[in-house]
């Protein structure tokens, strides 16, 4: 039974050191995985920054479907 605990104590110290290291990355502004799309991550910063060429047509699709003109599924013939 002490075993157990102490593996769990352990471990759970892990998990606190983890979203710790996670929180000051953030804070520091480095992006804690795989851009998202319509951006990149930048290796030097350790950031995120816009895609040249997937960003301007996010941000137009965003603005299209922000218009109410059009719906999710209407907007991939708009870009074609």
């Amino acid at each position: 039974m002490c075993e157990v605990e102490v593996e769990w104590e352990e471990s759970a110290g892990a998990c606190v050191e983890s979203e710790n290291r996670a929180e000051r990355e953030a804070e520091q502004g480095h992006w804690p995985g795989v851009a998202h799309v319509g951006y990149i991550n930048n290796r030097v910063t350790r950031g995120i920054d816009i895609d040249p060429v997937r960003g301007p047509l996010v941000a137009r699709l965003v603005e299209l479907y922000a218009s109410g003109d059009y719906g999710f599924h209407d907007t991939d013939f708009t870009l074609t």
